[in-house]
């Protein structure tokens, strides 16, 4: 991988991130960008940097970790150790997302519990505020993956659009949808796992999980 190249990915992930409309897989990467145009770029010293430490497949990696949690980053922090660690705890819960699923849930369950809750209060819109599933993952009680992983079993994104039009929302909302793309997710085990843990640990909170 040439320096162009680790520019274009960038180029490319941070307006898939950013943009409603551009697709990365759907464009295989590519955007409007040229040789020429990157000459004239004064950063263009990290993209060698970054094409000469990372692979291609790495780099989209490293890109993807950083970029869901800000798509404004600069080129200059992915060459940062903290991009890196960033990269690594993302790496690692990739590989074992079934298991921070079911670590997570059981944690979310555990306060629906202790509130007296029922599971199904997690997504309920009442009025103009955002559901309780929501705002675990802005105080960071659930991570934006557990929260996918819900959508992909309930389908309740497609309610919240409908129901909530706040820039918090839709900023959170593009976030989940350009991300999903980039999870391998076995909803089939992820349904299991969480059907399993209310029937055997949490039976008082859902008498309908299917």
């Amino acid at each position: 991988m040439n320096a162009f190249e680790a520019y274009q990915i960038y180029i490319s992930l941070k307006i898939h991130f950013s943009s409603r409309t551009y697709d990365f897989y759907k464009f295989n990467g590519k955007t409007r960008t040229s040789v020429t145009s990157f000459e004239k770029r004064g950063d263009k010293a990290f993209f060698y940097k970054l094409a000469n430490k990372y692979s291609k497949s790495k780099l989209i990696d490293l890109f993807v970790a950083n970029l869901v949690k800000d798509h404004n980053m600069w080129v200059g922090e992915f060459l940062d150790e903290t991009s890196e660690e960033v990269y690594t705890e993302w790496q690692k819960k990739l590989e074992s997302l079934s298991y921070f699923f079911s670590e997570e849930c059981r944690g979310l369950l555990e306060w629906l519990e202790f509130r007296g809750l029922q599971f199904y209060d997690l997504f309920k819109v009442v009025g103009a505020d955002h559901p309780i599933i929501v705002k675990m993952v802005a105080q960071q009680i659930i991570s934006i993956e557990t929260f996918i992983i819900f959508d992909t079993i309930f389908d309740f994104c497609k309610v919240l659009d409908r129901r909530l039009d706040d820039l918090l929302w839709q900023d959170f909302s593009l976030r989940v949808k350009k991300y999903r793309p980039f999870l391998t997710i076995d909803n089939k085990k992820c349904k299991t796992i969480l059907k399993n843990m209310i029937q055997q640990e949490f039976p008082n909170l859902c008498h309908n999980t299917k």
